[in-house]
């Protein structure tokens, strides 16, 4: 009965964020409220999971971090060349651009770590124990974290290419038991997108000042 309440809680929590709290403050604050029920659970349910530590899985995580980052590109289109590949020269940014990656990469390290927690260590344990099925329960966290990220402004790939990580991560916390694993994998694989995102945004912003420069030139050429 608990655990009912327990999901029906973060049910409510999520819906009134998404479709009638409209303050950023505000929803602050119902991810707070989120927040403190997975530390709830936590002492309901236990922090052993937090505990078992494997050198093998912790050294795979990257690797299938990246691996998860490959299959993004691949489903969105992106090309396979070595800026999207190794997408690291972000890191030697400065000024504005810098700072709104910065930025940003911080927001990912605390939205991917409360994204695993809420649903593959809450949500995933949780129907387990309520259905004492993994499968349904995989299928369920899997659809829930799709769901959660439908946007009108993503395209369709975006879609598909949120719903096959969400499987993918999903079946790696059923294998490992272990959330700290899948928000490694989490954050490691938003950083790259992240990471690639802004390599594009420098790439045009070099091309529309190249195009300006040729521009200007031009003009100065017609003056003279």
């Amino acid at each position: 009965m608990i655990i009912i309440f327990q999901i029906a809680y973060q049910l409510i929590l999520w819906l009134a964020n998404r479709f009638i709290i409209k303050d950023r403050k505000l929803k602050n604050v119902f991810l707070m409220l989120s927040t403190i029920a997975i530390v709830f659970w936590g002492f309901q349910y236990g922090f052993e999971d937090f505990l078992s530590f494997n050198l093998i899985i912790i050294l795979v995580c990257p690797a299938a971090a990246y691996l998860t980052y490959l299959i993004s590109l691949f489903i969105v289109g992106t090309k396979f060349e070595k800026k999207n590949l190794i997408p690291f020269e972000c890191f030697r940014y400065k000024g504005k651009l810098f700072r709104m990656f910065r930025n940003e990469s911080l927001r990912n390290v605390v939205s991917s770590t409360y994204e695993e927690l809420l649903y593959r260590w809450f949500l995933f344990n949780a129907i387990s124990l309520l259905t004492k099925s993994v499968l349904l329960s995989g299928i369920i966290t899997s659809v829930s974290f799709f769901a959660v990220h439908i946007s009108k402004e993503k395209a369709i790939v975006q879609h598909i290419d949120i719903l096959a990580f969400s499987i993918l991560i999903t079946v790696f916390f059923a294998l490992t038991k272990n959330p700290l694993y899948c928000i490694m994998i989490h954050i490691l694989r938003n950083q790259l997108v992240i990471c690639q995102k802004y390599v594009y945004i420098k790439r045009e912003n070099d091309r529309k000042l190249e195009l300006f420069k040729i521009i200007r030139n031009r003009r100065q050429l017609n003056e003279q």
